[in-house]
């Protein structure tokens, strides 16, 4: 059961983009959009509810309780002619079934609102520490995809698989509604928590090729933060490539957005 509650109606919505960050390895994605939305002060204007959703309730910091949800923004971008749709949530759906049920929903909803590309973002995993992280895409057509590869720092995907929403609703937005999707993949490290550098990376991506003029210091300042914490992640990965048997770089990769 997924269930869409209008948290506020509106209307006059002018041909949005929507750019979408659900959970996934080192919350990269999710950070970005949640980034992205305190910056553009977007508002909310949908719920999406899912008992696929993991069966818990979060307690926030009065004791009060909240019952996992997804939600969708709205920004209104006056000085372009596209306003922009940002979607993020607690959780991701618990099995495929459910991930499925929710990418339909979700893209539904994009075609009832005309939205005319969906942004899907997300982390990539490499084999090696990313010193210098890049940014991998994938998209449902060619001419979506080169508009992104024109930046130095993007690469086209060739191989693999995108597990999770992030992957499935761009495609599926495509498939049953026409809508252009694409996802940008900036390459993380799974013992990360929270990788704000490829965070970041996304947002820099994003601001440049629709012009939406984000502010990044928060993401600057968990950078900062988290110097240390990267350092230590990088020794640990050296240390653990030098006792495991070289790997083989033409082994199919799979990542999770």
């Amino acid at each position: 059961m997924i269930e869409i509650i209008w948290l506020k109606k509106v209307t006059d919505i002018k041909d949005p983009i929507a750019l979408v960050g659900m959970p996934g390895i080192a919350s990269v994605g999710k950070l970005a959009i949640e980034v992205l939305i305190r910056s553009l002060n977007a508002e909310p204007i949908l719920q999406v509810l899912s008992d696929d959703f993991p069966p818990h309730v979060m307690i926030d910091e009065e004791g009060m309780m909240k019952i996992p949800e997804c939600q969708i923004y709205l920004h209104r971008n006056s000085d372009l002619k596209q306003d922009i749709l940002l979607v993020s949530g607690d959780f991701q759906p618990s099995t495929s079934q459910g991930i499925y049920e929710f990418s339909d929903r979700i893209a539904e909803t994009f075609k009832k609102l005309n939205v005319s590309k969906v942004v899907a973002t997300g982390a990539y995993v490499p084999g090696e520490y990313p010193e210098t992280p890049k940014v991998f895409v994938s998209s449902t057509g060619s001419k979506f995809q080169e508009f992104f590869t024109k930046l130095d720092y993007i690469v086209p995907m060739s191989d693999g698989v995108i597990n999770g929403a992030n992957g499935v609703i761009p495609a599926w937005a495509k498939l049953k509604y026409g809508i252009e999707g694409v996802c940008l993949l900036a390459e993380t490290v799974p013992l990360l928590r929270l990788d704000p550098r490829a965070s970041k990376l996304i947002i820099e991506v994003l601001n440049d090729r629709f012009d939406i003029k984000a502010d990044v210091s928060e993401l600057e300042q968990k950078i900062e933060e988290m110097k240390g914490i990267f350092d230590q992640v990088k020794y640990h990965l050296l240390q653990q490539r030098e006792r495991q048997e070289p790997r083989d770089e033409s082994e199919s990769a799979s990542y999770i957005g």
